[in-house]
């Protein structure tokens, strides 16, 4: 079973030199200080009524994994070489640091993550439920420091009143909508366009409806993916768009577009992918890559630069 740290034996070693190593798994089940270094290379689990909490010297530092259901104190979340501090969050998470090549992973995403010297590191959010997107940059009270990585299997992700700028690792894989929306005095939503804007890569996969919504980035549609672009009709919308930056279709991958949606895709590699255009499909140059096929509606558009003409007037 887990060797067990308990409060008598922490305080026992209050002003010894020595360091405590943990290689194994070491359990937190009490109330409990370390005065002593205390590296984890192995596991750490708090349990529920646990609490781990480290000095103002922050002599806590984690190379390995923390399972956290209870709460710590000055913890640093750190690399060395190929071991990389991985902790999943409980009900109080006080972090000195969050080193890079480090990961935070939200077990809950209001849990209370408090980071003294700033993350360099990960923060990982992975979800089959509803998620609000507002809830991704932080959370009043409890957060500050916003989601970079985001794995969605399930729900609906809604961009309500805003944008998202944290995230720039996204897989989606699974049946979930992406919805945009703003919400006037609290009561009623009414459907507007919000994306991704900051994402480096994305993974798309399963059925996928965006809704008025978007990703700035690279993307990929994966062979699984069948990905619908559409609109709210109860929200008693005219229209609706989509909007992406560079994208790939692996072959295997089906798009599909909805009556009264506009599509804009400026730069796409296509690998014999079906398309369903029943609106409007603009893409910087239809022609650069046609490996597709259009099995019913129209066919994709050049999206045309606008260009101001000017007028020399000679007097």
């Amino acid at each position: 079973g887990d060797r067990e740290l308990t409060k008598t034996v922490a305080d026992k070693l209050n002003g010894a030199k020595l360091a405590i190593e943990n290689r194994g798994t070491l359990a937190i089940n009490g109330d409990v200080t370390t005065y002593v270094k205390l590296n984890n290379y192995g596991t750490i689990n708090i349990s529920e009524d646990g609490k781990l909490r480290g000095t103002v010297n922050n002599n806590i530092t984690n190379f390995g994994t923390v399972n956290n259901k209870g709460e710590f104190y000055n913890l640093k979340n750190d690399v060395e070489e190929e071991a990389k501090g991985w902790v999943n969050t409980g009900k109080v998470n006080h972090f000195a640091s969050n080193a890079e090549g480090a990961t935070i992973q939200l077990s809950n995403i209001d849990d209370e993550v408090i980071i003294v010297e700033g993350n360099s590191g990960t923060i990982y959010f992975n979800t089959s439920k509803d998620l609000k997107i507002s809830q991704l940059a932080k959370v009043e009270g409890k957060r500050t420091v916003g989601v970079n990585k985001l794995t969605v299997t399930g729900g609906t992700v809604n961009f309500d009143d805003c944008n998202n700028s944290t995230v720039k690792e996204l897989t989606i894989n699974g049946t979930v909508t992406l919805a945009g929306w703003n919400d006037f005095g609290k009561t009623t939503q009414y459907s507007a366009y919000h994306e991704f804007s900051s994402v480096d890569k994305a993974s798309i996969n399963g059925t996928v409806t965006f809704i008025n919504t978007g990703v700035a980035g690279n993307v990929v549609f994966e062979k699984g993916c069948a990905v619908k672009f559409d609109k709210k009709v109860s929200d008693k919308v005219k229209d609706a768009k989509s909007e992406f930056d560079n994208v790939t279709f692996i072959n295997g991958a089906t798009v599909n577009i909805a009556s009264d949606v506009t599509v804009t895709m400026h730069i796409i590699d296509w690998n014999g992918n079906n398309v369903t255009n029943l609106g409007t499909f603009y893409v910087d140059d239809p022609n650069l890559d046609k490996d597709y096929t259009v099995i019913s509606g129209s066919d994709l558009n050049r999206l045309h630069q606008t260009q101001q003409l000017i007028a020399h007037i000679s007097l």
